[in-house]
């Protein structure tokens, strides 16, 4: 698998992080933007107010995508999975994965090209334009799914040894908290474009019913979604591991709540006036949420994966890991080292720290009782908060009797 050498990872970690802004915030605002008018143009049609229509419409043509604007976004999306495969070859994605999240989303963003199109043409059948507007937003909403998965994946170290290459789907909560932070942004930016074209009337009929329902549709949209951010923010939190924690972490969380509860606050009081205005603002404002949100993810990151992780999953795929090649195998022991080669040293080391703590510190109680060493092979249970947990292995009890015997017998003969 491609690599990247080690004074060029600060400049791969800064492309991908101006990658995932790009990418997930004018992504959000497309399929926003796509939904709010999916349900305007519905509700004009079923209700004959042409207003709903006229909305509807002005909103699909400021900001639906073109053909170029799907190839960028599918590029993109190219580029974030390039910069997981350079900079974390481990977990490099599969061609599957690669083709269940770029295909969907370039066919998604394709079908709400042609929903632009379509949606000004009073002949057009709801039934038709509708159905492309939804198949759109729901193929690019699968491959932010997927990206997020892959996102939580990242940040869980831990469970990296049981992945010789990244998985078709990691579920998580870490990851499916992300994408919900995601999709609340999405439609609180959404909401702001809506506002924005309401402004937009300011120097000529701003009266009009259109731009009125624009106003009133635009600022409800933002205020209950930047509402919903920070709970989602704060579950996303509960739900990293501890590795993943971080001063920077925290403080970003508290910036992303402040600037959400200024922009609540003012857009309550314009509507309590009924003076609703500065869609620009407050755009301006979620992109920077945006921001927050794809800068506290690569913290997150940072703070789960260091050197030392890192170093240790190189020996990933290899026969021997990193630092066994001259030791000198207990006799008897081979299957145990097959297994603890293939399973266990990405994350362990018997001289030193890596995901894990050092063998040789841990083991020492367990060499008397053997079956509770098995036990905890078996399933294991968090003792150390300096360290994540260690994850299930899905063993078969020959294997754990067989590692339990080799790691003890390595002990032994480290210590002699």
């Amino acid at each position: 698998m491609p690599s990247i050498s080690p004074e060029n990872l600060p400049l791969l970690k800064s492309v991908l992080l101006l990658t995932l802004l790009a990418h997930f915030s004018l992504l959000g605002v497309l399929l926003g933007s796509a939904s709010a008018a999916v349900v305007l143009d519905a509700f004009g049609r079923l209700d004959r107010r042409r207003h709903w229509r006229a909305l509807a419409v002005e909103l699909v043509v400021r900001t639906m995508p073109g053909q170029g604007t799907a190839l960028l976004l599918t590029l993109t999306g190219a580029l974030l999975l390039l910069g997981v495969q350079l900079g974390y070859p481990p977990l490099a994605p599969t061609g599957v994965f690669w083709a269940l999240t770029l295909v969907p989303l370039f066919v998604g963003l394709l079908a709400l090209t042609a929903y632009r199109r379509l949606l000004p043409r009073e002949e057009s059948a709801l039934t038709l334009v509708s159905g492309l507007g939804a198949a759109g937003i729901l193929l690019g909403l699968l491959s932010c799914f997927l990206l997020c998965c892959g996102a939580g994946l990242l940040v869980m170290p831990e469970e990296w040894p049981m992945v010789g290459a990244m998985p078709l789907l990691f579920l998580s909560w870490s990851g499916t908290a992300c994408f919900l932070q995601f999709t609340v942004l999405s439609l609180a930016a959404t909401g702001a474009v809506v506002l924005l074209l309401g402004d937009s009337a300011a120097g000529g009929d701003s009266e009009a019913p259109q731009f009125r329902l624009a106003r009133q549709i635009g600022a409800t949209m933002a205020l209950v979604f930047l509402l919903a951010w920070p709970p989602l923010m704060l579950f996303g939190l509960i739900n990293l591991p501890e590795i993943a924690l971080g001063t920077g972490v925290y403080g970003l969380a508290a910036a992303g709540v402040g600037a959400a509860a200024v922009a609540a606050i003012r857009l309550a009081e314009m509507l309590r006036r009924g003076e609703v205005r500065g869609g620009r603002f407050l755009l301006g404002l979620i992109l920077v949420l945006f921001a927050i949100w794809v800068l506290g993810n690569h913290l997150e990151r940072e703070a789960a994966i260091s050197e030392l992780t890192l170093a240790g999953l190189e020996g990933i795929g290899k026969s021997t890991a990193p630092g066994l090649e001259e030791e000198k195998e207990p006799a008897g022991e081979s299957e145990g080292r097959v297994v603890f080669e293939r399973i266990c040293t990405t994350c362990h080391r018997f001289d030193e720290k890596l995901v894990g703590p050092p063998l040789k510190a841990v083991l020492p109680p367990y060499r008397e009782d053997i079956e509770a060493l098995k036990a905890f092979i078996r399933q294991p249970v968090k003792k150390n908060p300096e360290y994540p947990a260690m994850p299930q292995l899905g063993l078969k009890e020959s294997e754990i009797d067989a590692v339990a015997r080799y790691l003890l017998a390595r002990l032994d003969a480290a210590e002699k």
